[in-house]
């Protein structure tokens, strides 16, 4: 790369003379997060990196934070039962 190289995230000369000092302070907070936003960590799945770069034992990243609480039902929830029907509802079909 050649020394006179423009950075992709500085605002151009031409451009910066004609903002306002609160569009320059907006797009330089904008700029600063894509700085930090690019400094994360790149993974086969989130940037162009080939698959063989990643180990092929390493655990997939969990989604979602494990609750605290324990599978099945829980013991404060108390039990739930159904109503017996005794045949109160009943339709029955007559013969014509």
């Amino acid at each position: 790369m050649s020394s006179d190289s423009v950075n992709p995230l500085a605002i151009p000369p031409e451009l910066e003379a004609e903002m306002t000092p609160a569009v320059h302070a907006f797009v330089e907070a904008l700029l600063d997060q894509i700085a930090q936003l690019e400094k994360g960590q790149k993974t086969p799945q989130n940037s162009s990196l080939p698959p063989s770069t990643q180990h092929p034992h390493a655990r997939p990243q969990p989604l979602k934070r494990k609750s605290k609480k324990k599978r099945g039902g829980q013991p404060e929830a108390g039990q739930q039962e159904r109503r017996r029907d005794f045949g109160t509802n009943r339709h029955y079909v007559l013969p014509l």
